[in-house]
Formats: structure tokens, sequence, C-alpha cells
């Protein structure tokens, strides 16, 4: 089994792809306190397939098989900022590769310098 570690999410490709060890994965992942959602490669009951997300799996050989993302909460840290995650390794508030938090997905992104327009806001699709 390979795991890649993200932070916010794991990656997790079992070698052989052999179905039974991956139920086996999802089901001690369903139990764990830091899992938040899992998508499957394969359709295991409890977990989302990765074509939700439009994660090639049929194209891809070294696609991973289960993609974990880390459970999340609306609590504060200890400077006030809101929404925290575990993130693999067990570590709290620090940094990652981001989550499916809201407040992962809905951030705030500030650029300067010369190649960047003066006044630009971009709201989802729509440039204001």
């Amino acid at each position: 089994m390979l795991v890649v570690s993200l932070g916010g999410s794991a990656l997790i490709r079992v070698i052989g792809r052999d179905e039974a060890t991956i139920r086996r994965v999802v089901d001690t992942l369903q139990v764990c306190d830091f899992s938040g959602v899992i998508f499957s490669r394969i359709p295991i009951d409890g977990t989302f397939p990765m074509e939700a997300v439009r994660y090639p799996t049929d194209t891809e050989k070294d696609a991973p098989d289960v993609v974990l993302a880390m459970r999340w909460e609306h609590g504060v840290n200890e400077h006030g900022a809101p929404g925290w995650i575990v993130g693999t390794g067990g570590t709290r508030n620090a940094g990652t590769h981001g989550s499916l938090s809201p407040y992962d997905m809905n951030n705030t992104l500030i650029a300067s310098g010369p190649d960047f327009k003066q006044g630009v806001v971009k709201i989802g699709r729509a440039h204001v």
C-alpha cells in the first residue's frame, strides 16, 4: 500500500488494486475520528465515487484507490482564525495543502505586482 500525505487529505493506493484490501482500508477509515469524507475508486457504501469530484480513475493506472479528506471543524485557533482540521500526521492548526473545509474552499487570495491587473475582483466565475 502507498499513502501520500497532503496534510488536509491522503491518497491511498493499494498495490495490485485488491478490492478486499481496499474495502478493509475504507472500513478502517470510516471509524477513525480524524476521517472526513472518503472517496473510492470502486463503489463502497459510505463513500463517494471519485468521479463525483472529476478525479480520473479509468485512464490513470497510478490513480489512488481511496482519497481521504481529513475531518474539519468550525472551531477557532489560538489567533481567532476560524476553521481547523486534524492534518495527516496528527497535526492541529499546522500548514496543509488544503481540505474540504469551507474555510479552505472559500478562501481569499490577494496578489500584488506588475503582472496583476489592479481593481479586479473575481467572485466565483464572474469578474467585478
